[in-house]
């Protein structure tokens, strides 16, 4: 697996700023995105919501490891 971290900067057709930053995590055979998690912050003049949000999925390899390894324990 690999962690792409993206940036990004954007304009809203209502002109409000939309800063995007999140880190992808995909495989590369088969090239595919298994999960990813970051955050979108919106900000302008009246209009525009000037919040964050914050969004995820976790890999399900992920999980799973960690399930394996709950169940493991005493």
């Amino acid at each position: 697996m690999a962690i792409k971290h993206v940036h990004s900067t954007l304009t809203s057709l209502n002109g409000c700023k939309v800063e995007i930053d999140d880190d992808v995590v995909n495989t590369l055979i088969p090239l595919r995105v298994k999960g990813f998690h970051g955050a979108i912050h919106i900000s302008g003049g009246s209009g525009c919501p000037n919040r964050d949000l914050y969004f995820g999925i976790e890999p399900k390899d992920k999980v799973v490891s960690k399930l394996a390894a709950d169940k493991n324990k005493p």
